[in-house]
């Protein structure tokens, strides 16, 4: 397969629209909500995702986003990855316990190293699944494991490098995190000091006032709960930015597998599956040729029409064509399976 910018192309259409960062704060502001805001933004990320696999270059929505379509997309994913993160667990766990009981440190060791680079490509293939539940927008898909293993198994190298994505934003917010936190520390010290000393004194006289104990207590909590918040919600908008990426990149990757050539679920994949290049926003009809002028003298006979003895090959189903909304918005077939169904219906309406 080609080399293909997964990364690159997935940064321009992040940051092609004006106020593309819009989205990315409030989408880290969801983040503080518990299990729904979670849920939001990574069905909100499939989403994104599902259009680069069927081929259409687009930015995140930013106007009319569904929020019971990115909770429902979310829930969906959320189920497919726990089954694999199951699975994976109780593997991890048997292979273990088989080398714990051999009772060799340095196997040991190798162990724990292998295992924690295998959790971060298995990251990917499990956004793999998720990816294809939300593109069928059944779970059983995302549970096909036979045919992940068949996209993985095709370009696995082209799939593991996006693993840089992933790497980059843990090291950006531990950057963000150490710095700030060691920041808010020093300008704490003074009252934690102050706090020590009361406590030791409090302790050496029963009958001291603890006001002052509250006191600085309150202090200390009015410094470090604001920077706290502040710091934890810059590192929620980096790490949102890097699952947008992350996500898209996948579904860039994707694309390759012609989408809409698939049938239902348990179908196997196209048996040659072809790169398909980036599609941009406005496709250029390719020329056509001219016809070369031909002398006077020599007129032009037109050659016998040879009658068709094989027949023609069947056509796959392609995507249906995309339309675009009143509020501007893409649209694509929601399932491989409704543009094979509705390409059928068309079909014998007209004859």
């Amino acid at each position: 397969m080609q080399d293909a910018k997964y990364f690159s192309h997935s940064w321009e259409l992040l940051t092609r629209d004006k106020g593309w960062v819009k989205p990315v704060l409030v989408l880290a502001i969801a983040m503080f909500v518990p299990i729904v805001g979670p849920l939001a933004v990574l069905g909100y990320a499939l989403e994104w995702a599902r259009l680069s696999a069927w081929g259409v270059d687009a930015a995140p929505k930013q106007r009319g986003v569904k929020i019971g379509g990115c909770l429902v997309a979310g829930w969906r994913a959320f189920v497919v990855i726990l089954v694999w993160m199951l699975l994976w667990g109780v593997a991890t766990s048997v292979v273990t316990a088989i080398i714990a009981a051999l009772r060799i440190r340095l196997l040991s060791s190798l162990l724990s190293l292998a295992i924690t680079a295998a959790n971060l490509l298995l990251s990917l293939v499990v956004m793999v699944a998720a990816l294809r539940a939300a593109i069928y927008q059944k779970i059983g898909a995302g549970l096909s494991f036979v045919r992940v293993y068949e996209m993985v198994s095709h370009d696995a190298a082209g799939l593991f490098k996006n693993v840089a994505i992933p790497l980059v934003t843990m090291l950006i917010v531990g950057g963000i995190c150490t710095v700030s936190g060691l920041l808010v520390m020093s300008l704490a010290m003074p009252d934690i000091l102050r706090l020590v000393y009361e406590v030791e004194y409090l302790s050496a006289t029963s009958g001291s006032d603890p006001s002052d104990l509250l006191a600085i207590v309150g202090s200390i909590l009015r410094t470090v709960m604001p920077a706290s918040v502040l710091i934890g919600y810059v590192s929620l908008v980096f790490s949102v930015a890097g699952n947008l990426l992350l996500t898209n990149s996948i579904g860039l990757w994707m694309r390759q597998f012609n989408v809409g050539a698939w049938g239902s679920p348990s179908d196997p994949l196209p048996v040659t599956p072809a790169p398909l290049p980036p599609v941009s926003s406005a496709s250029t009809p390719a020329p056509q040729s001219q016809p070369q002028p031909h002398s006077a003298a020599e007129p032009v006979t037109p050659a016998p029409a040879q009658p068709r003895t094989d027949p023609a090959p069947a056509v796959a189903p392609q995507p249906r064509e995309r339309s675009t909304s009143p509020d501007g918005e893409t649209v694509v077939p929601l399932t491989p399976h409704r543009a094979a169904t509705d390409e059928l219906g068309q079909g014998t309406d007209k004859e």
